[in-house]
């Protein structure tokens, strides 16, 4: 903290299912005028689903391997899209 504000620009809150993480990143952002940014609607079960089957197993580690980097850059590029629109949502409330 410097004069009472959170010095950080990031803070990443992670861990289990119904650990509380969301209601943990709202009571930290309300206690230091942050923004909260949920990956939860992010992520689409997919690649989750596709790895749970056994077929997916049976194919070779390079075919796997792709799998789970299409499913990163694709979750990467729709984390950019929220960071920008938060931002600009942050940026719009600063100007009011």
């Amino acid at each position: 903290m410097v004069n009472g504000v959170a010095d950080w620009k990031v803070l990443l809150i992670g861990g289990a299912s119904s650990a509380g993480k969301t209601t943990l990143a709202y009571a930290v952002a309300a206690a230091n005028g942050a923004e909260v940014l949920s990956l939860d609607p992010l992520r689409d079960g997919r690649l989750e689903e596709e790895l749970a089957a056994p077929a997916t197993w049976m194919r070779s580690p390079d075919e796997i391997v792709a799998l789970i980097v299409a499913a990163d850059e694709a979750f990467a590029a729709s984390l950019a899209e929220q960071v920008e629109a938060a931002r600009g949502d942050a940026k719009a409330r600063d100007r009011r």
